[in-house]
């Protein structure tokens, strides 16, 4: 189940980077339906998009950020997107551990939780620029074009969301870069 989530959401949100990068929104912030109003004399027509940037041929994937650990961005108290209620085995969300050999340990979370060979499971947020650049540097260098940023309009409403959401957001678009 865990991975179908996951395939809806990369899906969905490689949907909306498509119709982002290909000019669908229209004034409103809305998608427009209708074809573009033929040029005129006076409305230039568009310009063309040169085929360097065209999605044709691109390998893009989709980019949560959903994950946190307590102490991660203002005031987090909590974990994020890995545990359920509390820190405890039972409760972790995720089907598979993340690899973290390659992020410096001062850039993880302690759960406190011992593996199988006693060292601590370390965990990470991705309210830290250091790990969103770790994870981008991957993609880079296993040939993923692009990333979409998935982002729930339901987090807008709420001023600490939007604020985890927007930190987010700032870090990917650094490790981009």
């Amino acid at each position: 189940m865990g991975l179908f989530r996951v395939a809806r959401s990369v899906a969905l949100a490689l949907l909306v980077s498509a119709i982002a990068a290909c000019g669908g929104a229209g004034d409103d912030g809305g998608v427009s339906a209708s074809a573009p109003p033929e040029p005129t004399s006076q409305t230039p027509p568009p310009a063309s998009v040169p085929a360097s940037n065209a999605l044709s041929g691109k390998v893009l994937a989709g980019y949560q950020g959903w994950f946190g650990c307590p102490g991660d961005f203002q005031g987090n108290t909590v974990w994020q997107h890995w545990f359920l209620k509390r820190v405890a085995p039972v409760n972790l969300t995720v089907d598979l551990l993340p690899a973290t050999s390659t992020i410096a340990a001062s850039d993880l979370c302690d759960t406190g939780l011992l593996r199988a060979d006693g060292t601590t499971l370390k965990l990470f947020s991705s309210q830290n620029a250091n790990v969103v650049r770790a994870h981008f540097a991957w993609m880079r260098d296993r040939g993923i074009d692009g990333v979409a940023l998935q982002r729930f309009s339901s987090e807008l409403a709420d001023p600490v969301k939007k604020a985890r959401a927007d930190h987010v957001l700032a870090n990917v678009r650094a490790a981009a870069e």
